[in-house]
């Protein structure tokens, strides 16, 4: 396998690089086993359309450990990690990684920090995502195997190491994958979404409408669904006017103090100032559904009814 050894250099460079790639990080999702990411958020990802998913705090809590991680391996093994600063692709393949860390023997390490109880859902043992990310990095490097050390985030800092050999097999798997999805990408073959993960990228993908009127007759499943969308907005409605209810109730209660108390509880309703501000234009699409059969069930009710 020829591997190209290109400086990371910023993260614009760096998102740049991995557009045209399925990385190490992203190799789980075309076995539907990355906890964050779907086969058609990937598809959003490399056709242009992906959403940065930014910043949040499990990924800064990486960021502040990951030397720590890294400290930690140097007191156990009294070996030190070197950092890797170059993104690994195969462009015939269209595989990239950039690993955190290698030996000193050139083995690659990735350094993963988690909080407890995560640690407890997992296991004790990295999850088949983690694994698929090392294995990649060690098949790109020509690597024996690869590591994964696992930081938990709790008083003591428990470090768990794990060895990930090379695996024949399993690599010719993640390369038919790989070929497979492009494959995909290449005939504009989207793949099929999951709606509980996948809303964002849907959102991505088709961010303005066309003015145009399509038939949706033959979709055997909207009318179900719609009917239960029907049936969860009313359930929700109903819930916020009962809310809104018990509200005024509770200011009634207070009057005009700033709080009160009662077993169990702390109530507040202080005066608020909201700082005036403007808000930007911006495009979005709308999503309105209108039931066409319920004014005709009204209009012929009300002709039945006697004179």
């Amino acid at each position: 396998m020829t591997v190209e050894r290109i400086p990371a250099g910023d993260r614009a460079a760096w998102l740049a690089l991995r557009k045209r790639d399925v990385t190490a990080s992203e190799i789980a999702a075309l076995f539907d086993a990355h906890p964050y990411k779907t086969r058609f958020g990937l598809y959003a990802d490399k056709t242009g359309a992906g959403v940065d998913a930014g910043d949040n705090p499990a990924m800064r809590r990486g960021r502040i450990l990951e030397p720590a991680v890294a400290e930690a391996w140097f007191e156990e093994r009294r070996e030190r990690l070197v950092k890797c600063d170059e993104y690994l692709r195969c462009s015939v393949r269209r595989i990239g990684a950039t690993p955190d860390y290698t030996r000193p023997n050139g083995e690659p390490v990735e350094l993963k920090t988690v909080a407890p109880e995560r640690w407890e859902e997992w296991g004790h043992a990295p999850p088949l995502a983690y694994q698929l990310q090392a294995l990649v990095q060690a098949m790109l490097m020509d690597a024996p195997r690869a590591w994964l050390a696992v930081m938990v985030d709790n008083r003591a800092k428990d470090l768990h190491v794990s060895e990930v050999p090379r695996h024949p097999a399993a690599e010719a798997r993640i390369t038919a994958a790989a070929a497979a999805f492009w494959q995909q990408v290449a005939a504009g073959d989207m793949p099929a979404a999951d709606y509980s993960r996948d809303a964002d990228a849907i959102a991505a993908l088709f961010p303005r409408d066309n003015g145009e009127t399509i038939d949706l007759s033959g979709n055997n499943r909207l009318p179900s669904i719609l009917s239960r969308r029907a049936e969860l907005k009313a359930q929700i409605s109903a819930a916020e006017r009962e809310a809104e209810t018990i509200d005024a109730e509770i200011k009634a209660a207070i009057g005009d103090a700033s709080e009160a108390t009662l077993p169990g509880w702390r109530l507040t309703f202080k005066t608020q100032t909201r700082p005036e501000r403007v808000v930007a234009a911006s495009t979005f699409r709308v999503l309105r559904v209108t039931d066409t059969e319920k004014p005709k069930a009204r209009r012929a009710a009300k002709q039945e009814q006697p004179a």
